[in-house]
């Protein structure tokens, strides 16, 4: 096949139907797996022909997702196939492994990363540090999250509560290959540089953030960034509307739409600087984030799980795929609101 495929839905009904679905899926409203179907024949049936072949077997194909504008708010791996006859479905997770990245420049980027990523197993965790903003609460799950990871690495550091500091990133990130933050997260669509992680106040680190700007000045030899915390690729719709009414000087009470505009400013493509692509620059070759608030007790299951699939010997992809059927074939956990959050973004090996 020769040149780009058109799809049949414009720029304008493609970013509503991104948005009903986020809005679906925030709410936790199982309406949301009609959108992800829908999803599924607007964007990947126009060019099924042209994907590996699913056998059904341990082999399974890897896609590589390269969003572009509101598609960074979509999880591809939760959209729907259903056959023709609609007897059968199942997610795009289950017939692929997928990862993503923000454009083919970083891609490459990420993966001569790899090459120069420490060789020693050792893991480095930052858990439930102290916040003095009340809107913030506690993680201690993180650190129970923490510790358990440890244990799977033969060299390992985990620094929580008043010990999860900048300082400690700062000085002991240079020598893990794994670095785990298990924090709170804000992206900030409107100066990316800003987007910041939680870490523990302290009298050099007085505001108690671990900023953009300055995460690309850490001096990494991570193969991989795991980033276990709230919306740190991404904000949530709910928190987009937040932000406009700041802007607006006052909260007048009317309700809050995005437009086309806002949300096209908001997830400009390849321009898009946030956490994660700070970390790949400071010299990780891979992050795992989320797109939107993930609840505490299945983020814990899901991140052992992967990580125990690492230390098995998968590669990135494949343990973040077999982790993902595992939980959403887990009671009480089957809604993609908690499996489907975290995308794999740079190296997938």
């Amino acid at each position: 096949m020769n040149g780009p495929i058109t799809l049949n839905h414009s720029r304008q009904e493609l970013m509503d139907k991104v948005i009903e679905t986020r809005k679906w899926l925030e709410e936790q409203n199982t309406v949301v797996n009609r959108d992800l179907a829908d999803l599924y024949d607007w964007l990947v049936r126009p060019v099924e022909m042209l994907l590996p072949k699913t056998s059904g077997g341990d082999d399974v194909p890897h896609l590589i997702i390269i969003p572009s504008g509101s598609l960074y708010y979509l999880p591809f791996q939760a959209l729907i196939w259903t056959s023709e006859d609609h007897n059968e479905h199942a997610p795009l997770i289950a017939r692929y492994a997928i990862s993503y990245s923000p454009s083919l420049a970083t891609l490459k980027y990420a993966e001569a990363r790899s090459d120069s990523a420490n060789p020693e197993a050792t893991f480095l965790g930052l858990a439930d540090p102290v916040s003095n903003d009340p809107n913030l609460p506690r993680l201690p799950g993180a650190q129970t999250e923490a510790r358990t990871v440890a244990k799977l690495f033969p060299v390992s550091s985990v620094y929580v509560d008043k010990k999860a500091t900048e300082d400690v990133v700062q000085s002991q990130s240079a020598t893990a290959r794994e670095v785990l933050l298990s924090t709170h997260g804000l992206f900030n669509p409107h100066n990316p540089m800003f987007s910041y992680l939680v870490v523990s106040q302290t009298a050099k680190n007085a505001d108690g953030k671990l900023n953009a700007y300055e995460v690309f000045s850490l001096p990494l030899h991570a193969d991989m960034v795991v980033l276990s915390a709230c919306e740190t690729l991404l904000p949530s719709l709910e928190d987009m509307k937040g932000q406009i009414k700041a802007v607006r000087g006052s909260d007048d009470g009317k309700p809050v739409e995005l437009t086309d505009d806002q949300l096209k400013e908001l997830t400009a493509g390849d321009e898009v600087v946030g956490l994660t692509r700070a970390f790949i620059s400071a010299g990780a070759s891979s992050v795992l984030s989320s797109l939107w608030r993930v609840p505490s007790g299945a983020t814990s299951y899901l991140m052992v799980s992967f990580y125990e699939h690492i230390r098995e010997g998968m590669d990135k992809a494949e343990a973040l795929r077999a982790t993902e059927l595992e939980v959403m074939n887990t009671s009480g956990y089957t809604q993609p609101w908690y499996w489907a959050a975290f995308n794999l973004v740079g190296d997938w090996r």
